[in-house]
């Protein structure tokens, strides 16, 4: 039988339903748009500043608007959408790019406007990875590093750069985060890289890039043929270019472009290692396993471990190999060194930013030279001054490998 007063009334409660529903993601909406103008003209405000500085007021208002965008999409329990994340890197920069002028104009704009609650001022912290040292006897292998949290971490940051792929500058800020919230691992060291290379596509883009001494001649033709296969990642033959380059004409440029090459083909090569290792640990566990064996028919004998059975031997000889080709990466990081180094005694009054940042870097990427690492971070970061964005995010990350090595 019809009942029109239960039909009345589901329909009234659906009504209702829908009206909330429409409410709710009229509401959703409205945060995203408000977030993401506060955003717009923020970001704009720091791209200016990446080509030609702006004002402290203005930088230090550029700061306020991501603070009350990471409110507002905070207040919506909205921290996890991509414009959240976009807010989040561009806020944790700006604030690394600040000085004391920028915080004073900061504080000003707060004490004229209401406080803005934010879950935290403060950046993730910082997280390590301790070796796990898990040894199945006395010639055994130790495990693989636990980086399982930070190879997903690296991940959702490579997600951001394919969804954002054309803004370098936003991209470059994502990277950073990255390598301040996960530092002194194999995967911040990828991170750097990718920053880094981010930056010079905007600058490049904004022309704003690095400018070098003009050269001419055949040096110049094999320093643009390098060029080429250094963007290509084919790094080995991006050496030999520039060393034929060098032994045409001796020149800063080839020797900045060399010690690059050295630097990228020791990261690179890093990052083929260690997939290496990683997909030859499983069968090392597997040899180990079959290499025990019981005395006698009894099962209540103890298994024993034989270390002379061939497909044992097999693994350790394996291991060595990696080992050898680990070592040799080290190698690789002196020699980039040695052609900042020379860099130095090059250039006018022996100071050159990117060059004494990078000889720095590449020491504090060997165990072996900790202490004269951290000597020479030291003396970096007190006698230079970044002069713009890509100088000041390896100025910073400077910072992050000395606090990272002096613990």
């Amino acid at each position: 039988m019809y009942d029109g007063r239960r039909t009345k009334k589901y329909w009234s409660v659906l009504f209702v339903a829908l009206a909330l529903l429409a409410s709710r993601t009229w509401c959703d909406d409205k945060v995203q748009d408000d977030a993401q103008q506060l955003r717009d003209e923020a970001t704009e405000i720091l791209k200016h500043n990446a080509t030609k500085p702006v004002s402290p007021n203005e930088f230090a208002m550029a700061i306020y608007r991501l603070e009350k965008a990471q409110a507002i999409l905070e207040a919506a329990k909205d921290n996890d959408c991509p414009l959240a994340q976009e807010v989040c890197s561009a806020l944790f920069w700006a604030r690394k790019c600040s000085n004391v002028i920028i915080m004073k104009e900061l504080d000003k704009i707060h004490a004229a406007n209401p406080a803005l609650k934010l879950a935290s001022q403060d950046p993730k912290p910082k997280t390590t990875v301790e070796k796990v040292d898990k040894k199945a006897d006395a010639d055994g292998l130790p495990e693989v590093d636990s980086q399982a949290e930070i190879k997903t971490a690296f991940a959702a940051v490579e997600e951001f750069a394919k969804a954002h792929q054309g803004d370098d500058y936003v991209i470059s800020m994502r990277y950073f985060q990255f390598v301040n919230e996960y530092p002194g691992n194999d995967y911040a060291l990828k991170a750097v890289m990718l920053a880094n290379e981010a930056q010079m596509r905007f600058a490049v883009k904004n022309g704003v890039g690095p400018k070098e001494e003009l050269v001419d001649g055949p040096e110049a033709k094999l320093i643009a043929e390098g060029d080429k296969l250094a963007l290509d990642k084919k790094f080995e033959a991006a050496i030999a270019k520039y060393k034929d380059s060098l032994r045409a004409k001796d020149t800063l440029t080839g020797h900045r472009k060399l010690g690059h090459a050295y630097y990228q083909r020791a990261q690179q090569r890093k990052e083929e290692i260690n997939k290496e290792f990683e997909d030859f640990l499983p069968k090392y566990q597997e040899a180990y396993k079959a290499s025990f064996f019981r005395e006698g028919t009894s099962k209540n004998n103890p298994p024993r471990f034989n270390p002379l059975t061939p497909i044992w031997q097999a693994a350790k000889k394996r291991h060595g190999e990696i080992l050898a080709e680990a070592e040799h990466v080290w190698t690789i990081y002196v020699y980039g060194q040695w052609e900042f180094e020379k860099i130095l005694k090059m250039a006018p009054e022996h100071k050159d930013f990117d060059a004494a940042a990078y000889e720095g870097i590449t020491l504090s990427a060997r165990v072996e030279d900790k202490s004269k690492a951290v000597a020479y971070l030291s003396k970096f970061l007190k006698e230079y001054e970044p002069a713009n964005d890509m100088q000041k995010f390896v100025y910073e990350y400077c910072k992050t490998e000395l606090d990272r090595i002096s613990h």
